[in-house]
């Protein structure tokens, strides 16, 4: 588990499923979202000695997410996500380990205002 500050926007559908009056299942497609977010910033360096790669100093910055897809469930208050998307930092931190590759995200949530 991680807290970090993050700003996010997604476009996407929702759809109920079955005709329950009191319970509702909701399906929820994000066609495309796009944030700012704070990441640990590394670039892969190699070792001096043993010429194998590792990861190099970490500082906190902050990272764009520029495309994004996924899809949830929502079952009243919870619900369940798979995301998949690309990051990027900007300037003189473009040697970033992750600088534009595709990550994998896994979302779990709880409504607290329903």
């Amino acid at each position: 588990m991680e807290g970090t500050l993050s700003l996010g926007y997604s476009f996407g559908w929702k759809y109920k499923i079955g005709n329950h009056p009191y319970r509702s299942h909701y399906v929820s497609t994000i066609l495309y979202a796009a944030g700012i977010s704070q990441q640990k910033y590394f670039s892969i360096v190699k070792d001096s000695i043993t010429l194998k790669p590792v990861a190099g100093i970490k500082s906190d910055e902050f990272a764009i997410t520029y495309m994004c897809f996924g899809v949830t469930y929502e079952y009243e208050k919870f619900n369940i996500g798979i995301f998949t998307g690309k990051d990027k930092m900007f300037g003189n931190l473009n040697d970033w380990a992750y600088q534009n590759k595709w990550w994998w995200g896994l979302g779990i949530g709880y409504d607290l205002f329903k």
